[in-house]
């Protein structure tokens, strides 16, 4: 039988929701590095689109992560996930660190349901602004501030198509990488300043266009890039009046990446 405030291990309640990996369970009821880190290097809190929040404290040397505290405030979801991206980063460069995707932290569970793939990206994107925050106080301190880091929104299921394109973002001045669904996505994009918001084809059904709609109301500043198989003609056609950046193929590489930020330094 569970304690008190814990989940059933699996397989003890056939009334559950879903069916969740022993992974899962494991983070849920023992959540690893829970607590603060008195002056951490890097520190952020994220809310996400349901309210629930998580607190991370990062203790950096070298650029790599030598500690993380996390305090989760809200569903069993939400603890568990942030458990999990602590154990994927801890030790990592923070290069790499923010390469981590909320499929990452997915896998690290065993799986999530569909409708709780918001937590995962709740506990990604606070890593990130908590690596925004050390490195903020480090070029600020070293008098480094011509370095430019900018602030990329991806919006899709298929994190797995944008890896590259992140990859190489992330390694260019540590540029931060945030991820969200056609759920979570107006969220994010409001939370904070984005540079960019890059636009899958299609987002839980919705075509790019319209996802790229929901955005310029929530920001009608938004730079925007899509992604689409259509003919340039085509795509003109079809985003025309979206102000839209770029268009971008499917599984956008490091050369699109290079475009991309070619294309904002410009503007800038």
């Amino acid at each position: 039988m569970a304690r008190e405030g814990e989940l059933p291990e699996k397989g003890h309640d056939d009334n559950l929701p879903h069916l969740l990996d022993y992974r899962f369970y494991r983070h849920a009821n023992q959540p690893r590095n829970m607590g603060v880190i008195p002056d951490a290097d890097g520190k952020a809190t994220g809310v996400g689109v349901c309210g629930d929040s998580i607190d991370i404290f990062l203790s950096i040397k070298n650029h790599v992560i030598g500690g993380i505290g996390q305090i989760p405030h809200g569903c069993i979801y939400t603890v568990a996930c942030g458990s999990a991206v602590g154990q994927l980063v801890y030790g990592k460069h923070l290069e790499d660190a923010l390469k981590v995707t909320p499929e990452d932290v997915a896998e690290e569970l065993g799986g999530l349901p569909e409708d709780h793939m918001h937590c995962a990206s709740l506990a990604v994107n606070t890593l990130g602004e908590a690596i925004d925050d050390y490195y903020s106080k480090e070029w600020g301190n070293s008098g480094k501030q011509e370095i430019m880091m900018k602030k990329f929104l991806i919006i899709t299921r298929q994190a797995g198509n944008f890896l590259k394109l992140a990859e190489w973002l992330s390694d260019k001045n540590a540029n931060e990488i945030l991820w969200a669904d056609s759920v979570t996505a107006a969220h994010v994009a409001a939370a904070g300043s984005i540079d960019l918001i890059i636009i899958d084809e299609k987002v839980d059904g919705q075509p790019g266009p319209d996802v790229a709609k929901k955005m310029i109301r929530v920001n009608a500043m938004a730079n925007l890039a899509l992604v689409s198989e259509l003919s340039p003609e085509e795509f003109h056609e079809a985003s025309e009046g979206l102000g839209i950046m770029a268009q971008l193929p499917p599984c956008p590489d490091a050369k699109d990446a290079e475009r991309l930020l070619n294309a904002l330094t410009a503007l800038s």
